[in-house]
């Protein structure tokens, strides 16, 4: 008899192909998880069993010198023993850690990675082995640190600032009022530009000193209860002598049916300011309304301005720090960038928020919006 050839089924051929396929992109997966991840396993006593490329690469250790040795050979001391008997006391459970370590490589600089721990289960419940997966967050750390140091100091320069500025507000004020004596017109003009940049630097002073609380996350309230028309009603008050100066109407309607909320006095006055001060500034004729009403969930304070508006494209930049959307040279137009932000998030720590309608050449109307009392 002859020989004959032996006929290969398709459904093999194509099952060969396609085991080939996943091989193929199982291979793929682990040399991408290799190039990104530091990956480590361990025995169920934290005994180095295998190191990846990048383990050996980020250690500066040979393979064979962290091979048999446990993750003590790493250690920066920056972490003590509290967070490593959490660390042990949650993996050796059976569950996964994930956390931050700073190590400690071969030639004695740090590094600092994002680590995650999966136990790998044996047949008697317990593990028997560990999975450390880990990414390289040096960079990010190191810029966090860098962050936060430039934070510190411009609150330490801020908070400097403000005790020799308030003392030479006050020697300016005395000059105005002539107590140390009489001064002559020009003198008295020269003192109230003063007066007013001086003002302008307290402010900023306090917008940095705010933000730097902010960014370090330092921003706390000190709750009463306040009665929202009569701090409006105040505000409004005191800025007429400055709408009147600018030949703007100023006019208020406030709904006596408003509740009141709970809320920071120094820091809602501070809102306000903020939000009419700004319309006002902005209104170089015509007039700013401020209302209050209440609807279902909300205590509303509304203000409208005749400004320039502002265009769709520049209205998610508003709320950002050191965002200045109006690019007026004119001096008194100008801000630190800072007061929209803060104000943001000063509703935000009450429950609240800002919101914003505007068109260019229409104007604009913020509305700033308390949680009613449940």
């Amino acid at each position: 008899m002859g020989a004959h050839a032996k006929k290969t089924h398709p459904d093999l051929i194509s099952s060969d192909q396609g085991f080939l396929a996943t091989l193929k992109e199982l291979t793929e997966f682990k040399d991408a998880l290799n190039e990104i991840f530091e990956i480590a396993v361990t025995d169920s006593e934290g005994h180095i069993i295998f190191a990846n490329d990048r383990f050996v690469k980020l250690s500066g250790y040979t393979r064979h010198e962290l091979l048999g040795k446990t993750h003590q050979i790493l250690k920066s001391g920056e972490q003590g023993l509290a967070f490593y008997k959490n660390l042990w006391g949650t993996i050796i459970q059976g569950k996964v850690w994930h956390g931050e370590v700073k190590n400690l490589r071969k030639d004695g600089s740090y590094y600092w990675l994002d680590t995650i721990i999966v136990p790998v289960m044996g047949k008697n419940g317990c593990p028997e082995k560990y999975i450390a997966i880990r990414k390289d967050i040096t960079v990010l750390k190191e810029a966090q640190k860098n962050a936060q140091l430039q934070t510190e100091f411009t609150s330490i320069v801020s908070h400097e600032l403000r005790t020799p500025l308030a003392a030479i507000q006050q020697s300016v004020d005395l000059l105005l009022e002539g107590v140390v004596g009489e001064t002559t017109e020009k003198q008295h003009s020269i003192l109230k530009i003063l007066k007013r940049n001086i003002h302008h630097l307290v402010q900023l002073t306090t917008s940095i000193l705010d933000f730097s609380k902010i960014q370090m996350s330092g921003y706390t309230l000190s709750l009463s209860t306040l009665n929202l028309n009569k701090l409006v009603y105040e505000y409004i008050e005191q800025s007429m002598p400055l709408a009147v100066s600018k030949g703007i109407d100023l006019t208020y309607s406030l709904d006596p049916q408003c509740e009141e909320v709970p809320g920071d006095k120094e820091k809602v006055i501070q809102v306000l300011s903020n939000i009419i001060h700004n319309a006002i500034k902005f209104t170089s004729q015509g007039k700013v309304e401020v209302t209050s009403y209440m609807d279902k969930k909300q205590v509303v304070i509304a203000v409208r301005d005749q400004g320039p508006g502002i265009s769709k494209e520049d209205l998610p930049k508003l709320f950002q720090y050191f965002s200045q959307i109006n690019k007026s040279e004119k001096a008194d137009l100008k801000g630190s960038g800072l007061g929209l932000f803060i104000s943001k998030k000063i509703m935000e720590l009450h429950g609240g928020v800002i919101d914003v309608q505007s068109e260019v050449g229409r104007g604009s109307m913020f509305f700033i919006k308390f949680p009613r009392k449940k």
